[in-house]
């Protein structure tokens, strides 16, 4: 008699995620970090975080965005998350995807950007 065995799922990987802070000092806004590495294998996430006024993270290059969305938006004393990677990087010391930092103005106020690694 052949016994039923149960199939294991595994589960799926919890999101790692970076925090990056936009955070204005005086007349001038900037990021907690200006390279963000993350790793697609990982599982790994950005979280973008305000502490103060509203900014839209923007990926507007002709490389694109490494995550679904190109766009997204940090509310007041908010945050928005990136969401998983979805671009496979050629190169094992990963490739950069330059973002922008808009204020509620639409004004470029940082452009750092994020390093994906397999």
């Amino acid at each position: 008699m052949a016994t039923a065995r149960a199939h294991m799922v595994p589960a799926m990987m919890p999101a790692r995620k970076t925090w990056v802070e936009i955070r204005r000092s005086a007349n001038e806004v900037g990021v907690t970090s200006e390279h963000v590495f993350l790793r697609k294998s990982e599982g790994d996430e950005v979280e973008w975080f305000s502490q103060g006024a509203a900014y839209t993270v923007l990926f507007d290059t002709e490389k694109g965005s490494p995550f679904a969305d190109n766009e997204f938006h940090v509310s007041k004393q908010g945050s928005a998350g990136s969401g998983p990677i979805v671009v496979t990087p050629k190169s094992q010391n990963g490739e950069s995807y330059k973002y922008s930092i808009l204020d509620a103005n639409k004004k470029k106020v940082v452009d750092p950007d994020v390093i994906i690694r397999p």
